[in-house]
C-alpha cells in the first residue's frame, strides 16, 4: 500500500478515531491543514473520563486550557505542521509499546506531550513531563483494561 493511500483512521480505537475525524472537520471548514494544536483541542472538546481523570490528576484546569486554544485557532495557519508526522509515528510507536492493536486517546495525549509546543509549554509551566503523562494514561487504560476482563467471569482465569 502506498504512503499517498494509507489511512490512519485504521489504526485508532473508536473514541481516537472521533476525536481526529473532529478535528478533520474543523480544518475543513476553516480550510486549514491539521495540526498537532487541532488534533489537541479536539481531543479536549471530547468529553473522554481519561482526559478528564489526567487533567485533574495533573492539577491543570482543562477550562483554561480550551480556552487558550480556542483563541489560539481563532484564525488557523495555513502552515502545514512540521511536527504532524513525528506525532503519528509516535502514537503508533506508544501503542505498540503497550502491547495494544489499536491507537487510543491515550497514546495520542502521550504523543501530543511531545509533539505539541503549546501542549509542551503548559506542562513545562507547570513542572510536568511527558513521562507524568504517560504514566496517568497508561495507569487509566490499564484498569480500565483490567475492570473489563474481570466482568468476563466465564472465562477460566476468572473462575
Amino acid at each position: 500500500m502506498s504512503p499517498e493511500n494509507f489511512n490512519f483512521a485504521s489504526l485508532l480505537d473508536f473514541e481516537a478515531a472521533m476525536a481526529v475525524g473532529k478535528a478533520e472537520v474543523f480544518c475543513r471548514r476553516r480550510k486549514a491543514p491539521i495540526n498537532t494544536a487541532i488534533l489537541f483541542y479536539s481531543l479536549l472538546y471530547e468529553d473522554s473520563s481519561l482526559i478528564s481523570f489526567v487533567f485533574s490528576r495533573l492539577l491543570l484546569n482543562k477550562g483554561d486550557i480550551k480556552e487558550l486554544f480556542r483563541q489560539g485557532l481563532e484564525n488557523p495557519s495555513q502552515i502545514e505542521d512540521e511536527n504532524l508526522n513525528g506525532f503519528f509515528i509516535d502514537s503508533l510507536k506508544n501503542a505498540d509499546k503497550r502491547g495494544y492493536e489499536l491507537v487510543s486517546c491515550g497514546n495520542l495525549l502521550t504523543s501530543l506531550s511531545k509533539n505539541d509546543p503549546l501542549f509542551r509549554s503548559i506542562l513545562v509551566e507547570a513542572e510536568l513531563k511527558t513521562e507524568d503523562v504517560e504514566n496517568l494514561t497508561w495507569w487509566w487504560e490499564s484498569n480500565k483494561r483490567k475492570i473489563a476482563e474481570r466482568k468476563k467471569f466465564w472465562e477460566y482465569k476468572n473462575l
